[in-house]
């Protein structure tokens, strides 16, 4: 049971940076500056939410951090983060 949620946690790991990094793309490819969004306040409670700049963004780098990234900084780290979650798939 233990191995299952291992292997669940990591292809969600894998999906989450995947899609951050399509968003990053598409934000950087559209030059999107500003948006508004829906923000989860918890228990399925969402809000509406303007971002002035997008050119900033945080990313959870684990354990409870968050490090604020430019677009290019932030598909640098998730290329690293990719290429270990590749790399630890093989073992």
């Amino acid at each position: 049971m233990y191995v299952t949620y291992c292997r669940d946690k990591f292809f969600e790991s894998q999906k989450v940076f995947s899609d951050l990094r399509k968003r990053v793309e598409t934000l950087e490819k559209n030059a999107v500056t500003s948006l508004r969004t829906l923000v989860n306040l918890d228990s399925e409670v969402y809000t509406q939410a303007d971002v002035l700049d997008t050119r900033h963004i945080f990313v959870d780098v684990g354990l409870g951090f968050h490090v604020e990234f430019t677009w290019p900084e932030a598909l640098e780290f998730i290329s690293l983060k990719e290429a270990r979650l590749a790399k630890l798939k093989k073992r």
